[in-house]
């Protein structure tokens, strides 16, 4: 979308005059419209720049202009064709300036005068009185208002925007810095000012280069720039140092004198290329600078590859603790599926709210990923991602670890004390998972840094403000959790502000194929696939999630042959032992349970969740009472079974039934599921 400029003008022939002045100085890329402000305007000007040709105006038109627009006075001065007719004008002469209104007249007079011409010049406006013997006259194209006893006149033509009023402007438009530079450097050439030119207000810094310099010595890399001749014009002293040559030996030394570089320097870039000096070794890159496309040089950084192995070293000890940056982005979590797609959406909306979110998934269905991706997309990305697992550590250990320490707080403690992962933290977001393992003790501690944003170090008194988002991650029943006594009601409704529910894969079946190929590539595996492989896949439940299948696609990546079969799947697979057979055929949980129920039925006993557990353990399925529940429900859900009140257990539908029949006729079925 365009942006939109206007212009404020008393007259018409004034505001077209610059409407075209402006729209030849910018180009077609942008909206230019002009209104004549001497008329009553019955509507809020709103375009993202409004250029009035005086401020005398600027107060009564503030109502009429939208707060978000920017104002901008117009500065004028003279265009080269003016300035040369002025040139050509007697110095020794007394001239009358015409204009349409005080103010103008006063800019010109202000203006001939500040490029140093010596007339004597008098003011002329309506209603003014004209000096008397004044044969001479100046006037910018209003010369309907010069008095008819004037015998010479000059018409200098109209005054146009002044440098700076276009620098300002362009400084306002959404266009790169390139583009502006060449509009001020094309402006330049048709107008004359006394403003500071545009090669100096576009490098302050080249004019000043005591300031440059120091600047540059406070840089903690080497740096030289050279000149189009390759000679070095600045260096500054960590350049020097690495170097191990005094300033004044190096400037204006060709540079191939001191870099033996076996390339020219020259309009490309040149990134991280390795360089031996004796015995240092150097990391070296050069850019080219340019003046409107022109090359004027090039900047050379030199770093000693000793020094980055100690900074890297550094880092690494910094970071020592898992999580300190986040490396997942929304883009890095795959998948077209209707679930996947409204977890990532909520996902993103949430990613810019400030709240603590707590975020639900069984395990392996990528929760530390969504928590990643929604810090990189908060306000808080530039600052650190820390990532702690609550059932990983002993309630000792942790709580040192979220709050730190003091020295001498316990046995063992530093001598300097240590941050705590809140502090640690500080800007960003704090990763908590597994959060329902976390005692009750700990939970009331945590619920006042989350009410308060204050920690207290183990061993001190001492109250440290900290400004961190909480996202927690589970995969219990948290609800549930408070209602059985292990999770205090005000902790949990403190977590419980955004909930994120990620679904399992085995909802989400649609994107197993795209998942498998994707992980087969960060394996480096480009085997062809069998397509009873993917039936294979699509069958299966999946209760490790994408945990799972990407332990099974590394073990087919490095066990199959040239293509990847269903015979290359390992032994237990599918949550039960496959026969050792060529002909494997992959179960489906749910058809088992319904067939196991169907069996129960005709016999006429009760069935519940640890009948069915017990039953598919025996018969060789390596799968929890959890996900017998997950898949109780779905069937609930389906319509196939009912649960019954207390410990009635589950009852088949009519279509349960219909199916639990037709899935019995297979044989597989009734060898598996037999009571």
């Amino acid at each position: 979308m365009k942006q939109e400029i206007a212009i404020g003008a008393k007259y018409d022939y004034s505001r077209y005059f610059y409407e075209h002045l402006l729209k030849d100085i910018l180009g077609p890329d942008f909206n230019i419209s002009s209104y004549n402000l001497s008329e009553p305007q019955n509507h809020i000007i709103h375009p993202d720049i409004f250029l009035i040709s005086t401020p005398f105006i600027a107060n009564e038109m503030k109502p009429l202009i939208h707060p978000k627009t920017k104002v901008i006075a117009i500065n004028r001065t003279f265009s080269r064709e003016s300035y040369r007719l002025l040139k050509t004008i007697p110095s020794d002469k007394d001239i009358l300036v015409v204009n349409n209104g005080i103010d103008v007249t006063f800019e010109t007079i202000s203006l001939i005068y500040a490029l140093g011409f010596n007339f004597k010049l008098y003011p002329h406006y309506p209603d003014a009185t004209k000096p008397l013997d004044i044969q001479v006259a100046i006037t910018t194209n209003e010369t309907h208002l010069v008095p008819d006893s004037i015998s010479q006149s000059y018409n200098i033509g109209h005054m146009v925007y002044s440098l700076s009023t276009i620098n300002e402007v362009l400084e306002n438009l959404d266009i790169e810095q390139s583009v502006k530079n060449k509009i001020l450097y094309r402006y330049e050439k048709q107008v004359v000012s006394n403003e500071t030119g545009v090669y100096k207000l576009l490098g302050k810094n080249v004019a000043s280069q005591y300031e440059l310099q120091a600047v540059l010595d406070l840089i903690e890399e080497g740096v030289i720039r050279i000149n189009t001749q390759d000679k070095i014009t600045m260096i500054n002293n960590k350049a020097q140092q690495i170097l191990n040559r005094p300033k004044e030996f190096l400037y204006q030394k060709p540079l191939a004198d001191i870099l033996p570089l076996p390339f020219k320097i020259s309009e490309a870039p040149i990134h991280n290329y390795f360089l031996s000096i004796g015995n240092e070794q150097l990391i070296v890159s050069s850019q080219p600078t340019h003046i409107f496309d022109n090359r004027v040089g090039s900047i050379i950084t030199l770093k000693k590859v000793t020094e980055l192995r100690k900074l890297e070293e550094q880092v690494r000890q910094n970071n020592a603790r898992r999580g300190h940056t986040a490396k997942y982005t929304f883009d890095h979590i795959l998948g077209s599926s209707p679930p996947i797609l409204q977890a990532k959406k909520q996902a993103q909306k949430m990613a810019v709210i400030n709240s603590t979110i707590v975020i639900i998934g069984e395990s392996g269905t990528g929760k530390e990923l969504f928590a990643q991706a929604i810090h990189k997309q908060s306000h808080r990305s530039k600052f650190p991602f820390i990532a702690i697992n609550c059932a990983a550590l002993p309630e000792s250990l942790i709580e040192s670890e979220l709050f730190g320490y003091d020295s001498g707080a316990f046995t063992g403690a530093s001598k300097t004390g240590r941050s705590g992962l809140f502090e640690d933290a500080h800007l960003g977001t704090l990763f908590l998972d597994e959060i329902g393992d976390l005692s009750l003790p700990l939970q009331s501690k945590l619920l006042r840094v989350l009410e308060s944003q204050e920690v207290i170090r183990l061993g001190s008194n001492k109250i440290r403000n900290v400004d961190v988002r909480i996202i927690a991650a589970t995969n219990k029943d948290l609800r549930l959790l408070a209602e059985q006594g292990d999770m205090r009601w005000d902790f949990y409704y403190r977590l419980n502000v955004f909930p994120l529910r990620i679904p399992p894969l085995r909802e989400r079946k649609e994107d197993i194929k795209l998942l498998f190929h994707h992980l087969l590539h960060n394996f480096h595996c480009h085997k062809s696939i069998a397509p009873s492989l993917l039936k294979v896949f699509f069958d299966y439940d999946w209760p490790g999630n994408i945990r799972e299948l990407r332990n099974i696609t590394e073990y087919l990546s490095q066990m199959s042959e040239n293509s990847i079969q269903v015979d290359d799947l390992p032994p237990d697979f599918g949550g039960f032992i496959l026969e050792p057979t060529k002909q494997k055929e992959s179960l489906n949980i749910s058809h088992c349970i319904l067939v196991l129920l169907l069996k129960r039925e005709e016999q006429g006993l009760r069935t519940g969740r640890k009948k069915i557990l017990h039953t598919l353990n025996d018969c060789g399925f390596l799968i929890t009472e959890r996900i017998i529940r997950n898949h109780l429900k779905d069937l609930e859900n389906q319509g196939l079974i009912q649960s019954g009140k207390g410990r009635q257990g589950s009852f088949l539908t009519k279509d349960g039934n219909q199916l639990a029949f037709k899935l019995s006729q297979n044989e597989i079925f009734a060898k598996v599921t037999h009571p």
